[in-house]
């Protein structure tokens, strides 16, 4: 069973930017290389259609077809194609999954992620669609229509959305997003990815209190993502906070 994760645009291409300069395909990339890591320590063989900001080709429709040449290339039973939202609007916000019209195997890796991701950012808003019985959008996006593998494309977040974009930004979301990604992955083939160590709950648990801080207005988005000094002064507030709507 071999991988393939797609950080989408790259190179010329810097996919969205959001209002701090954040380009997409950097995000894309950051979190596609912080899941492959998880899927390779996992026993998981994992490629990447990219493993630097580069282009495949000298225009869009190039590029596309050229993208899904080499993921083509790689054999992979699945392909997950990475992105980051982006709206004209700056309060839309959160995740979203992308397959094909009608069902097949790419739906049931959608679910497994979103299970994921849902259960690892509850503060984040989830975008779907059960209008055909599953949470995942229906496109019909290049990647997801002429890759010969089962595919899904993800939105993490809206990077034009000035709170998400700061998180995107963060180490933390970027590590979480990646280990909810691997863990659907490991879900759906059925090898399931390890939970992690006390480090790992640790970081769950910083990307918890920086999006709720955000969301809150708690804290001001950075566009360097460093909110570690942050960390310190909420964390005890935060853990008030989760206690007290616990015992509500």
């Amino acid at each position: 069973m071999k991988i393939c994760l797609d950080p989408g645009h790259g190179g010329r291409d810097p996919g969205a930017i959001g209002p701090a300069g954040t380009k997409e395909a950097v995000i894309n990339l950051a979190i596609a290389q912080k899941t492959a890591r998880i899927l390779r320590s996992a026993g998981i063989d994992t490629v990447l259609s990219r493993e630097s900001d580069v282009e495949f080709g000298p225009n869009e429709m190039t590029d596309l077809r050229k993208r899904v040449e080499t993921i083509n290339a790689t054999g992979a039973d699945y392909v997950i194609s990475i992105h980051a939202d982006a709206s004209t609007s700056p309060s839309a916000n959160g995740c979203s999954f992308y397959t094909l019209p009608g069902q097949g195997l790419g739906d049931i890796l959608a679910t497994g992620i979103h299970d994921r991701v849902k259960e690892s950012f509850p503060s984040l808003a989830i975008r779907t669609d059960y209008s055909d019985g599953d949470p995942d959008k229906e496109a019909n996006y290049y990647v997801l229509r002429w890759t010969t593998a089962s595919a899904l494309l993800i939105e993490c977040a809206f990077i034009s959305n000035p709170q998400e974009e700061a998180m995107l930004n963060t180490t933390a979301f970027q590590e979480n997003m990646a280990l909810a990604i691997a863990k659907g992955i490991g879900d759906t083939i059925g090898k399931p990815v390890s939970p992690g160590s006390n480090q790992d709950a640790w970081a769950k648990e910083k990307q918890a209190i920086i999006e709720w801080g955000l969301l809150h207005g708690l804290i001001n988005p950075k566009s360097d993502g460093d909110y570690e000094h942050a960390i310190v002064s909420l964390t005890i507030l935060y853990r008030y906070h989760t206690k007290f709507k616990a015992v509500k």
